[in-house]
């Protein structure tokens, strides 16, 4: 006999079989599959003829009326699209500030002619004689007042002012203590020998140097605007530096370090104030100091020499560059050739500065704010005559225009100045 407990399992498995295997249940017809449903009475049939009797139809006059009925299906096909973001509000400007920002002068009706640049080193317009003495009168003037002034050595005579560097000494009341004193040996105590560069060379150099560099320019350019304005600017630079230095060696009234001997042989010579009892000894060879070589030996700050030598320096090389280095139309045998030539000119600046200080007549310091001095005098001045391409600067005469500014509390009257440096 059968365990009950087997028999129930049995049972439920086959009842769990069965219940798998039944069909599933009938769905509700979709509302497409079934017929329309009209909306208006069809009628009787009355008679039995198997007609509609219309006179038992619909009472309504659109009823009576015989009609054709079209059933249409419209299949509608909707697309999801992903959601967008909303776009970010659109910022508006902020209303203008009145009065702000002011009104050109073209805004305002003025002209102002304005040269064109020109797009190699020649200038716009080279000008009349007339024109050159209007627009560079200022130029000649103050070079031919402070060349004079140079050239005639009224600052030779000049006492410089008391030393603002090292030792202080008075001529008319000299101190024989400071003079000799033996920790001072290395300051103004060194010998007074020949110079190696002497002064007189500076100007003629120079002034070869400026000159031809402005001729062989003139050749391969043929631009008298910028020929002029080379030479023109050569002269500033190099008088502007000697009036500049002059200027400074008074101020400063520094002793050179050969000042012990020149004074000893000034006084000696009797020309200039010696105390009772002087021992002339050391210098009893009969070379004489004069009065003003003792002035120049209190004139060592800023070194002269090293000014004018590195002016000319700058001033050439941005001369020279400006033609024959960094020229695109310059050939390409002119670059070594120019480099060479600065090269020199420069390895003469360094002559001369160094020989300043190998000849004691500088102390070190004199020598290095000389140079810098004279590089920036020269090269300001070639960019007072010149543009950053090396094109010559075209100056045009300057009027007064009166002008009205318009602004935000009404119209004003006013001047404009009309007129370019460019």
């Amino acid at each position: 006999m059968t365990p009950a407990p087997l028999l129930i399992a049995a049972l439920f498995t086959v009842a769990q079989q069965a219940a798998q295997a039944a069909p599933p249940p009938p769905s509700a017809p979709s509302s497409a599959a079934l017929p329309p449903v009209s909306s208006v009475d069809d009628g009787v049939d009355a008679d039995g003829d198997g007609f509609i009797d219309k006179t038992q139809g619909p009472s309504t006059a659109s009823d009576v009326a015989p009609s054709t009925t079209t059933t249409t299906t419209t299949t509608t096909t909707t697309t999801s699209t992903p959601p967008t973001s909303p776009a970010p509000p659109e910022v508006q400007p902020s209303p203008p500030t009145p009065g702000f920002p002011p009104p050109t002068p073209a805004e305002r009706g003025v002209v102002i002619p304005q040269p064109k640049p020109s797009s190699s080193l020649n200038a716009p317009s080279t000008g009349t004689l007339s024109d050159y003495l209007a627009w560079y009168g200022a130029d000649y003037a103050a070079l031919a007042v402070a060349g004079g002034l140079y050239a005639s050595g009224i600052s030779k005579d000049v006492v410089p002012a008391p030393a603002l560097l090292g030792p202080r000494f008075d001529l008319d009341k000299p101190d024989l203590a400071v003079l000799f004193d033996p920790r001072l040996d290395d300051v103004i105590g060194k010998p007074l020998v020949k110079e190696k560069v002497p002064s007189s060379a500076l100007l003629p150099t120079s002034a070869a140097v400026l000159l031809g560099t402005a001729l062989v320019d003139h050749v391969a350019g043929g631009d008298i605007h910028r020929t002029h304005a080379l030479v023109l600017g050569g002269a500033e630079a190099m008088v502007g530096t000697v009036v500049v230095t002059e200027a400074l060696k008074l101020s400063f009234g520094r002793l050179r370090p050969d000042f012990r001997e020149r004074w000893l042989r000034a006084a000696c010579a009797g020309n200039v104030t010696a105390p009772d009892g002087l021992d002339c000894s050391g210098v009893a060879d009969g070379f004489e100091v004069s009065r003003g070589d003792v002035l120049d030996g209190m004139k060592s700050f800023p070194s002269g020499h090293s000014s004018s030598s590195f002016a000319l320096l700058s001033y050439a090389s941005l001369a020279i560059g400006s033609r024959w280095i960094w020229n695109d139309d310059a050939p390409a045998w002119a670059q070594p050739v120019a480099g060479l030539v600065v090269g020199t000119i420069a390895a003469g600046a360094g002559f001369t500065a160094a020989s300043r200080l190998s000849d004691d007549r500088h102390h070190p310091e004199d020598v290095v704010v000389g140079a810098a001095l004279g590089t920036a005098i020269g090269a300001s001045t070639w960019l007072l005559h010149f543009d950053h391409h090396g094109r010559a600067r075209t100056r045009w005469p300057v009027t007064v225009v009166p002008t009205t500014t318009t602004s935000a509390t009404g119209n004003s009257p006013g001047v404009a100045v009309a007129g370019s440096f460019g």
